[in-house]
């Protein structure tokens, strides 16, 4: 992402904040929750066997001396664990609620003014690029050169299994009109709608469109 915000020309850095995202991290909860039942049973299990062989007075037999400590170690470390995942459950709790912040970044593209759009990255991994955004009418220059990058990380949006798109398409969508909508603040912020013609003739680009 770095490499390509060096590359526009006149960037500039939005900071957008939103509560909406909250599927990855019900998702989240969900699978730590079963996990916890599943660690639960098992504890029990060894609990019960632990029990069985205090009750039934197992001290002699060295074989069965050390099935019992093993048990109990297995139980200790069973405990730890699900004490570690409970712990990770109310932390998973909290952030669903909490306000995810993510930054835009956007530049014009004064080398080829035709590819522009949205580079959408999960975790620094390459997920979408050119994502049209931003841009009422393609037949008119409103934002065109203008490139934007996200990376979003993975408590926001989950990607796909081939890593090509993102599991909650509504709150990727939600993602991309929101990018969109700081484009248009972008493009008003950089004062180009002004002299936009003067502007792409200067760097050679001919303009043939409507305004």
């Amino acid at each position: 992402t770095k490499k390509i915000s060096y590359t526009l020309y006149k960037p500039r850095k939005y900071q957008f904040k939103s509560t909406r995202f909250k599927t990855r991290s019900e998702q989240e909860i969900k699978k730590c929750e079963k996990e916890l039942l599943s660690l639960e049973e098992r504890i029990r299990e060894v609990d019960s066997q632990v029990h069985h062989l205090q009750h039934i007075s197992v001290t002699t037999a060295t074989d069965e001396r050390m099935q019992l400590r093993k048990l109990q170690i297995n139980a200790t470390d069973l405990k730890d664990l699900a004490n570690r995942l409970c712990n990770g459950l109310v932390k998973k709790r909290m952030e669903m609620n909490t306000t995810k912040t993510l930054a835009f970044i956007f530049g014009l593209n004064i080398q080829n003014r035709s590819s522009d759009g949205v580079f959408v990255y999960h975790c620094g991994r390459l997920i979408k690029m050119y994502e049209k955004v931003g841009q009422a009418n393609k037949k008119i220059l409103y934002c065109r050169g203008v490139v934007g990058i996200v990376d979003i990380p993975s408590i926001v949006l989950e990607t796909t299994h081939n890593k090509q798109s993102f599991v909650d398409e509504k709150e990727y969508h939600f993602l991309l009109k929101n990018m969109g909508e700081y484009m248009r603040q972008y493009w008003t912020d950089t004062g180009i709608e002004h002299y936009v013609q003067e502007f792409w003739e200067t760097y050679g680009m001919k303009i043939c469109l409507i305004i």
